[in-house]
């Protein structure tokens, strides 16, 4: 057996198309931020029925905002020399549903398998997909078993024996906005407003008690500044060097000052 077949590894022409056109698509973002404001990452519709037929990924349950992926996505951002600064992360109002193929085999662990879309909403009249408004009318029924995969910060929601829902709710935004703020990303966007509730339940859980404020005049700008600013990176620092962690790093080039907090991941343009 050919050693890089030994090893596990893919032969070039054979592997997955994707992988080459993300790496592509990093590096033209590196040559053109300087040109730009900020890029809008759609880190939502990772998974889908696109995938039924993908011999590389196959028909699995998979939630559409998966942390994992997110994560894969900037790593390779980083590794191409993007700004943190310059990435807004996207959250969906919205889930993807999709028909279970064994009923009684309904979670997201890389067996569980999908066969169609899911059916469609009661308001969207649409295959595949549900608003955020009937994705809470359906929890709201009494035959829902709903699921949270905090590692990946999904939720799930089987219904009907074959439906299954991947979704976004007040608990997996907040992990997802801790994870926003961690890697000092640039800010966040929605796709989309008019799929929320009447009562902006998604914009809510999404921001808080300050979700609102501004859009009727009653929030002083200052107030809303420092409110936003914990999801726009704006308070972020970077210190002159970079530590690994080890109690014996006690250099005060490497500590953060007062009022700033050690984040799990951060870049710097410069290393020394």
């Amino acid at each position: 057996m050919p050693e890089e077949e030994a090893l596990g590894a893919v032969p070039q022409s054979r592997r997955p198309r994707r992988i080459w056109i993300c790496r592509n698509a990093a590096t033209l973002l590196f040559s053109s931020q300087r040109y730009i404001d900020y890029f809008n990452l759609m880190s939502y519709d990772i998974h889908g029925m696109w995938e039924l037929d993908n011999e590389w990924i196959g028909p699995y349950l998979k939630g559409h905002t998966d942390w994992r992926k997110i994560e894969e996505v900037l790593e390779l951002l980083w590794r191409n020399g993007v700004c943190p600064e310059k990435v807004i992360m996207g959250f969906g109002f919205y889930g993807r549903s999709f028909t279970i193929e064994d009923p009684s085999c309904d979670e997201p662990n890389g067996v569980c398998r999908i066969s169609d879309g899911g059916a469609p909403g009661s308001c969207t009249d649409t295959a595949r997909v549900l608003t955020y408004y009937e994705v809470t009318s359906r929890n709201e029924t009494g035959d829902v078993e709903t699921y949270s995969d905090a590692r990946n910060t999904v939720k799930y929601s089987v219904f009907g024996g074959d439906q299954c829902i991947s979704y976004d709710d007040q608990q997996s935004f907040h992990d997802k906005l801790l994870r926003l703020s961690e890697n000092c990303l640039g800010g966040l966007m929605i796709w989309s407003i008019d799929q929320d509730t009447a009562q902006y339940d998604a914009l809510h859980g999404l921001l808080g008690e300050l979700s609102t404020g501004g859009l009727d005049g009653s929030t002083d700008d200052e107030t809303l500044s420092d409110f936003y600013g914990q999801f726009t990176g704006q308070d972020c620092m970077v210190t002159v060097r970079c530590s690994s962690g080890s109690m014996s790093e006690t250099h005060e080039d490497y500590d953060c000052p007062s009022g700033y907090r050690g984040v799990t991941l951060a870049h710097n343009p410069v290393q020394r």
